[in-house]
């Protein structure tokens, strides 16, 4: 009986060390299961050194090339969702961006040098010779045309997704929480509303993961130096925009202004927010994929 007594305490201790990390650690815990299901998808984990790291990424399907690029704060399994759809037709390559997810630098200041330096180690590793379509979600959005600027014989086409890059007057929202109010907010403005009706404690881990995220190791000075006003008019590559109509990261209206930095690109809007990939999949695909063929 003493024995059985023994086993059903240390059981209870394991579940309740279980329970705690499961709370502690719960946001880790979706990221692990977005990235477990790009593999599930059938997507190969890949890794190549960088300036300031490894560089990890996934490929894979068959059909012309698509890089994926996630936003800030973001990792590859943002993707996951909308992957399993496009690989049916073409090749998915989706990196971690420097600083995020397992790529380098894992500490220390993140650079648009490192950024660009590891999207174009992936391009020359995986289609150095065919040009790839670039889909980029905000921060991604801004690196794909960036790409596109410097080495335009790599891209064929950029879908900006949200897309950064440009200044804007208007007031651009706190992404970084230090109490749970601050913290429901970025909620609705990166999904939209109803927002995820997020625990207590989940509010709190993300509070305490934003102070020491990827967002607050960028140099606002060196992002200044790369915003693309007045360069965009001249641009070899072919852009479409597509916006959440309920965005509340980068508002439509910095999409409409967005637009008008080119000579001519398309212009789509979905009901959504900010992470339409992930979010509103279905209509993003249904938006995406003839721009891709």
């Amino acid at each position: 009986m003493r024995k059985w007594l023994i086993a059903l305490v240390l059981v209870v201790a394991l579940v309740g060390v279980g329970i705690w990390a499961v709370m502690r650690h719960s946001l880790a815990i979706t990221v692990w299961r977005s990235r477990s299901a790009l593999t599930s998808a059938g997507l190969e984990k890949k890794m190549l050194e960088g300036p300031a790291g490894p560089i990890v990424y996934w490929v894979g399907g068959t059909g012309s090339p698509v890089l994926l690029l996630h936003g800030t704060n973001d990792q590859a399994g943002t993707w996951s969702v909308a992957a399993p759809a496009l690989m049916t037709a073409h090749r998915l390559i989706v990196p971690d961006l420097a600083g995020h997810g397992e790529s380098g630098p894992a500490s220390g200041p993140i650079t648009f040098a490192h950024l660009l330096a590891g999207i174009e180690r992936v391009i020359a590793a995986e289609s150095p010779t065919t040009p790839v379509a670039i889909v980029g979600n905000s921060m991604g959005g801004w690196l794909a045309l960036l790409q596109a600027q410097r080495a335009p014989a790599t891209v064929r086409r950029v879908i900006l997704e949200a897309g950064g890059g440009i200044s804007w007057q208007g007031p651009l929202p706190l992404l970084l929480p230090t109490n749970r109010d601050e913290a429901r907010q970025i909620l609705v403005r990166v999904f939209g509303e109803p927002a995820p009706p997020l625990p207590g404690f989940m509010l709190d881990e993300m509070i305490r993961l934003g102070a020491t995220s990827p967002m607050t190791r960028y140099d606002a000075a060196d992002a200044t130096a790369h915003l693309l006003d007045g360069t965009l008019k001249d641009l070899a590559v072919p852009v479409d925009l597509v916006w959440g109509r309920q965005d509340g990261v980068l508002p439509i209206a910095f999409g409409e202004r967005f637009r008008d930095e080119f000579t001519s690109a398309g212009w789509h809007t979905i009901d959504g927010a900010h992470i339409l990939h992930r979010d509103r999949s279905q209509a993003f695909l249904d938006t995406i994929t003839p721009l891709l063929k």
